[in-house]
């Protein structure tokens, strides 16, 4: 296998050029520096480059010429670090990786570096989907003005330990690619041994949200949240579907992971409301999205007794059967006997602020980005319609803040 380690020499919107260095069955047989983007390609087209591995994503995607190259090409496409201030640098990633540098390396031996870990297998693969070129985890890539953007790189550590995981579990027979990535957790489409195809959500350790519940959790360890929020997420999911809500069906609770349907769009992984968003529909479908946005979210309050927490155009998918409601860890049962908060139950005045919250969330998305108005007055009565009359004196200041707020929103 023919492994090429490249890294941006020269930067200009008048000149660019790169260093490179090429191995081949873990020997260097190629390095050179200050070479331009034509004689690049050439020399991939020339050596039957197998793998190309960069240190930082935008130095070869804002570059058309050599981005186009990679697109229309078989090479597979390695990541070494990222592109934000939050991710590894490539002395920090040589380090954990047994090469010794004092200090930032050059152009050239950075070039080297990357050959050298793609050809450990420590670098990051790239995939390509309908044309473009995306990440297995979730750096989405999309195409504005003929120029690749990354965004939300996930950390190295965090990457390499999500895969460990999902490698030694016994429901899962391989990985097939990224699909979320986000505060809380990694989401992956997969191959499972029971089910053909399959999502699986790991649950991170060290992220703002398990902190977050840990404080109204105070029994609770902060390595013990993942599990936590993993019990949460497949006890809500069967809950919702008990009660005939739209949701992914749940497969299995393995430690902090949850494996779950797959939802589908026209054969393709369904779109999050969001990303539905940003093509032309029709009035009458925009229409059914926001009603049925509006009584789902109103149902799970009045029915089930649940608050989502977390209710918005992301965590709602566009699917062939319609709305699908995802990212249920947070969600909490409304305690309706008493007027007090346990650790998997929460008192009505902060049910109703959490019910408010999401309710404005998603009618705020919906004026936003259809540019559509909506009777909020009308629609926030609705709401309150379903409080239980037991409580009404206990949260009526909670409904006249929300009230006021709908009104001038």
């Amino acid at each position: 296998m023919n492994i090429l380690g490249i890294d941006l020499h020269f930067g200009s919107q008048d000149a660019i050029s790169y260093s490179f260095c090429l191995m081949s069955k873990d020997t260097v047989k190629v390095t050179q520096e200050n070479v331009d983007v034509p004689t690049l390609i050439e020399f991939m087209s020339s050596s039957e480059v197998n793998v190309i591995c960069v240190d930082n994503i935008s130095e070869i995607l804002k570059v058309e010429p050599l981005s186009e190259y990679l697109l229309q090409s078989d090479i597979e496409v390695r990541l070494l670090t990222g592109v934000h201030s939050n991710s590894q640098s490539v002395v920090d990633v040589a380090r954990q990786n047994g090469i010794s540098l004092r200090k930032k390396p050059d152009s050239l031996k950075t070039a080297i570096i990357c050959a050298q870990l793609a050809a450990q297998g420590m670098a990051i693969t790239l995939v390509r989907n309908n044309g473009k070129i995306g990440f297995e985890h979730q750096i989405q890539m999309r195409s504005t003005n003929q120029i690749l953007t990354a965004e939300k790189l996930p950390g190295e550590s965090t990457h390499r330990e999500a895969h460990a995981q999902l490698d030694s579990s016994v429901y899962i027979k391989s990985i097939r690619q990224v699909v979320g990535y986000g505060k809380e957790s990694i989401v992956y489409h997969a191959e499972g041994l029971q089910h053909p195809d399959l999502i699986v959500k790991i649950f991170r350790t060290y992220s703002s949200v398990a902190r977050a519940q840990k404080s109204q959790i105070h029994q609770a360890k902060i390595n013990h949240m993942p599990l936590f929020m993993a019990k949460n997420e497949i006890k809500y999911l069967r809950q919702l579907a008990q009660h005939h809500f739209p949701v992914p069906k749940p497969y299995f609770l393995d430690d902090n992971m949850v494996g779950m349907e797959v939802i589908t769009l026209d054969g393709e992984l369904a779109p999050t409301l969001a990303e539905f968003s940003r093509g032309n529909h029709q009035l009458d479908v925009v229409e059914d999205l926001v009603y049925t946005s509006l009584e789902m979210l109103q149902d799970m309050f009045s029915q089930p007794k649940l608050v989502h927490g977390d209710y918005s155009a992301n965590n709602l998918l566009v699917g062939d059967s319609g709305l699908v409601i995802i990212d249920v860890a947070q969600t909490l049962q409304i305690n309706t006997n008493t007027f007090t908060t346990t650790p998997d139950r929460i008192r009505m005045d902060d049910a109703l602020d959490t019910l408010f919250r999401d309710l404005h969330g998603i009618i705020t998305f919906f004026e936003k980005n259809f540019r559509i108005h909506l009777e909020r007055d009308t629609i926030f009565e609705e709401f309150s319609s379903v409080v239980p009359r037991t409580f009404a004196g206990q949260v009526e200041f909670v409904l006249a803040g929300w009230s006021e707020k709908f009104r001038y929103s």
